[in-house]
């Protein structure tokens, strides 16, 4: 499908890729972006999560390659040279998608986990669209999803976590239009994360009214400490996280008392 079949069906909206791990807030950014006027999310569309993934029958969902796992299956991420075989597949999403879209509204916006390795995919099948990338502190992130692993191993998912955002940020360099929007800074100051945000996105509505209650986030720190406590040798086996992790702050260290 040529770019201006896309560019026809899009007219003048613009196309909004949310990703992350699970649990890493793409949820809950999307609902804040889908409660503004100017936004059309996918909501109360009866699948999992509203996500685009379960609007389509072109790409496999997640559950697929591991679901919470993907970030380590190399069949799950895809890119350019996977988008150029793809036919009319951006043509066919978009079909998908649009009809639990406002057409009327000038934003669109699709979220889906696994977008977190597919952004140059997305990118070459759509030139204009802009990704919201979220990302969690690896260790919340497993204690929020431990009761979705089953028998998966903390080692294994601290790995698929590399591997996911790793994936990011080594496509981060072909991508035009990309933002990362840390979790921890999204529940402490949201009215701050959501304002930059939507100068991200182009957008000059009015603020939508964001509560969020960051207790959870904090008991999670206190169980990932108890965790640690309890079974000692999970730390020597879990894998070291890479430099480009510790710009936000994360690490696979007890948390101190006063964090």
């Amino acid at each position: 499908m040529t770019h201006a079949k896309v560019d026809q069906i899009l007219g003048a909206r613009r196309l909004v890729f949310i990703g992350g791990m699970h649990k890493s807030g793409s949820t809950l950014m999307a609902a804040t972006l889908g409660s503004m006027r100017s936004v059309s999310a996918l909501v109360r569309t009866g699948v999992p999560g509203d996500e685009g993934q379960y609007l389509q029958n072109e790409l496999k969902p997640d559950p697929y390659y591991g679901e919470i796992l993907f970030g380590l299956s190399d069949e799950c991420r895809l890119n350019e040279g996977d988008a150029e075989s793809a036919g009319q597949l951006g043509k066919m999403l978009l079909e998908h998608w649009s009809a639990h879209w406002d057409l009327e509204s000038p934003v669109l916006v699709e979220k889906s986990p696994y977008n977190l390795v597919r952004t140059r995919f997305l990118q070459s099948l759509f030139p204009k669209a802009r990704f919201v990338m979220m990302i969690r502190d690896p260790r919340t992130s497993y204690m929020a999803a431990r009761k979705a692993l089953g028998r998966v191993s903390c080692a294994d998912y601290v790995r698929n976590w590399i591997g996911g955002y790793g994936t990011l940020f080594m496509d981060r360099s072909h991508l035009r239009n990309c933002i990362d929007v840390p979790y921890e800074g999204f529940i402490a100051r949201p009215n701050e994360t959501v304002a930059v945000v939507l100068e991200f996105l182009g957008l000059e509505s009015p603020l939508p009214r964001v509560a969020i209650d960051p207790s959870a986030d904090k008991e999670y720190r206190v169980r990932w400490n108890t965790f640690l406590e309890s079974e000692p040798s999970v730390r020597s086996k879990l894998p070291d996280l890479p430099i480009w992790s510790h710009r936000y702050g994360y690490s696979l260290e007890p948390y101190c008392q006063d964090q």
